[in-house]
């Protein structure tokens, strides 16, 4: 199975932050769907909230959650994800 793991980063109302969720969703279309675990600081923001409720090719996680999911087992955290059987994983986007 694969999964996808990002950050709010990407739904921020940047040019930049827009340019690379359009080539995420590219990256999607050409490898395939999987659960999007996003870490989110703050589930306020309204262009993240909008991309969930619209999206209906899967699961979408956001933090903070615990998963069992066809046996990948994690705990998605606001900063972080950590799976079982690997090494905690952090997204390389800053924060602004």
């Amino acid at each position: 199975m694969k999964v996808y793991y990002i950050d709010d980063s990407f739904f921020q109302t940047t040019d930049f932050a827009r340019e690379i969720l359009h080539r995420f969703e590219n990256y999607k279309l050409l490898h395939g769907n999987g659960p999007i675990l996003i870490s989110a600081a703050k589930q306020e923001n309204a262009v993240m909230q909008e991309y969930i409720r619209q999206y209906d090719e899967g699961i979408i996680l956001t933090s903070p959650a615990l998963f069992d999911m066809e046996g990948v087992r994690g705990n998605l955290h606001s900063t972080f994800l950590s799976l079982e059987g690997f090494a905690p994983m952090q997204t390389y986007s800053v924060h602004l």
